[in-house]
Formats: C-alpha cells, structure tokens, sequence
C-alpha cells in the first residue's frame, strides 16, 4: 500500500481479500499495535479494528466496554480518558511475552498504516450518539482527514446512522455496511447497501445466504464475511463468491487463496 492505493480498487479486484480481523489476532492480542504489525507481515490487505470513545473524546482501539477479558479490571473503557488508559496492561491476558502491551488510540494506528495498509474502522454502536457534532463520527473522520488517508480506509457499523453520517458528511470515503436483519428497517441487504450508497456489505458466516449473494452479485455489491479461521470454510465461502474474508488467521487465509 505504499502507493496509498484506494480502497474502492481493493473491493473490485478478482482475488478475495485478506482481512485481518482484530489484527492477526490469533498470534497477538487483538485491536494491539503488535497484532497490526503481525498481519502486515503475514500478508493482510486490509486490516480490521474496533473503535470506542473515551471520556475525554478520544477515539481508543478497542471491541469491549468492559476491561474484564483483556485486562482483567471491571472498569467501562468510556469512563476513561486518554492518559488512564496508557497503564493498562491488554497483553498479558494472551501471553506472557506481550506483557504490557498497551490500548493504541486511533490516531496512532492511522500514522502507523498511512501507506502501509488499508484499514477497516468499525464503529461501535456503544458508542453512537444522537448528534453527529462532537460524536464519535465526527471525531473518526477529523483524524482520518488530519492523516490524509481517505481513500485508505473503509468505514463501517452496526448502527446505521455511523454509515449515514459518514456518506452526508464524507461521501468520499467507503462505507461498509454490518448487516444485522433486527436493524436493517425491512430492507433486504442489497438494498440497504443501495440505500446508503455505501461500497461493501458485511455479513457473518451464519447469516451468509445464497440469495444473499445472488442479490448481491446483481448490483455488483462486494460482500465481505466475517469471522472465518478454518481452512474448508475459507473454501466455502471464497466458492460462494465472496469479496473478502475477515480472519484472525491471515496467513492460512493467504494460502487458501493462493492455492485457489
């Protein structure tokens, strides 16, 4: 990605994509700077992570609101600020020789993979408010357009007002849309991606249907599916059609595509 490619031009290509779900978070703690680093080195087009907001307004890389899992303290990471968050220790629960591995914030990723990587940034509907002002949304994009990297990165959420926002106030950079059927309106997933004009449709491996997959193949919709670590259902899923995979096992991804 030194040539800062666009990410609309990863979703076209012929070849399935290899996402990194979480980073290579099978090899590192997940959402860490030493799981993004791993699924570089393992071959990972696009990297996915999570974001939530802290106290202070930051946007912190992160799935959970609670610290229990990783860091083993019953603490809401929104209840934090910026400077608390650079003690906790995320690593250790994975391994010993990541001890002390630490929470990034987003703009760190974002300085880190400018160039390198593209990145999937999921917003977390925890945090989601009722404003766009002062919002985790607007928040994302000031440091995404502070980096430069609006063709880098690929937008998406459960909650389908993040993928409003960003296409009424950022129409320029890709949106995927998490498709859950309880908050889809009514729509089907091809028309909600019609819908919010957004660049990709994201589906779990247990909602993934063939009509699905035919809808979407009829209006050219990339469909990405998450989270695949066996080899048969990489398989599967990349004969069924699909874009892209997310996978905490990007190397075992790579090679399954490879070997066609």
């Amino acid at each position: 990605m030194a040539d800062k490619r666009d990410i609309r031009d990863l979703l076209i290509d012929k070849r399935p994509l290899v996402i990194a779900h979480r980073g290579a978070s099978f090899y590192a703690p997940e959402n860490t700077m030493p799981a993004f680093e791993k699924a570089l080195e393992l071959g990972s087009q696009i990297i996915e992570l999570d974001v939530l907001l802290l106290s202070d307004g930051v946007p912190v890389v992160i799935h959970d609101t609670n610290l229990r899992r990783l860091a083993g303290v019953d603490k809401d990471i929104r209840t934090l600020s910026s400077l608390q968050i650079k003690s906790l220790d995320v690593g250790s629960f994975f391994g010993p020789q990541f001890k002390n591995a630490s929470i990034p914030l987003l703009s760190e990723v974002l300085e880190w993979a400018d160039g390198k990587t593209a990145l999937n940034i999921e917003i977390k509907p925890e945090s989601v408010t009722d404003s766009f002002e002062n919002g985790i949304e607007e928040k994302v994009l000031h440091l995404i357009r502070k980096q430069k990297m609006e063709t880098e990165v690929l937008i998406s959420g459960f909650d389908l007002r993040t993928i409003e926002r960003f296409k009424q106030h950022a129409p320029e950079i890709a949106r995927g849309v998490l498709y859950k059927k309880q908050n889809s309106s009514g729509l089907k997933p091809a028309d909600l991606v019609g819908s919010l004009e957004a660049a990709s449709l994201h589906v779990s491996k247990w909602d993934l249907r063939s009509k699905i997959m035919t809808d979407a193949a009829a209006r050219n919709i990339p469909v990405l599916v998450y989270t695949v670590n066996r080899k048969w259902q990489m398989r599967r899923f990349i004969n069924k059609g699909v874009k892209g995979i997310f996978s905490d096992k990007p190397d075992v991804l790579a090679k399954v595509i490879e070997r066609g």
